[in-house]
């Protein structure tokens, strides 16, 4: 066999091109694992999450329906940061569903709260004029929000059940 310094050292420079590049994938399949792991996470802590309708406005009643703002809070009790990307929930009135109420995004910082605001507009005949005579008159109704919360993921959308109820 006859091998020269000359060849010998360009195989050296090759196989280090090689283990230069078998490095670089490593570390960028890595950073991707932790980064996946980490937004994953992000949406996954929300199950931990506490929701609650914590104010409801009547902002406006017009001759056709009632304008609705609903405030949620969401309470993150987790150390890291809770995105969802979304939250769709249908109103019952007094065990009536009425409407579907769909939330905007949201991230809820660790061992925070936030207030989402969602405004509706809900037809009388949805409810019913005499729900809205009562409305009127003793300003509190039995009401429920049943629905998901939707975390987008790298493998598609995952939803967990939410159900808030005030009698």
């Amino acid at each position: 066999m006859n091998l020269s310094i000359e060849s010998i050292i360009k195989f050296y420079v090759r196989y280090a091109v090689y283990m230069i590049k078998i490095a670089k994938a490593v570390i960028i399949i890595y950073a991707l694992t932790v980064h996946s792991c980490s937004y994953l996470n992000q949406r996954l802590y929300v199950k931990n999450c506490t929701f609650s309708l914590t104010q409801v406005d009547i902002r406006k009643f017009g001759l056709t329906d009632v304008t609705l703002g609903l405030y949620m809070t969401i309470t993150n009790p987790n150390t890291i940061e809770v995105k969802i990307d979304k939250m769709d929930v249908d109103l019952y009135i007094e065990n009536k569903k009425t409407i579907r109420v769909t939330f905007n995004p949201a991230a809820i910082e660790p061992k925070k709260s936030k207030k989402v605001i969602a405004s509706l507009v809900i037809p009388y005949n949805a409810v019913g004029i005499t729900l809205i005579d009562d409305l009127k008159n003793k300003g509190k109704i039995n009401y429920r929000l049943v629905g998901d919360v939707t975390m987008n993921t790298p493998v598609g959308a995952v939803s967990f059940p939410v159900t808030i109820s005030e009698n």
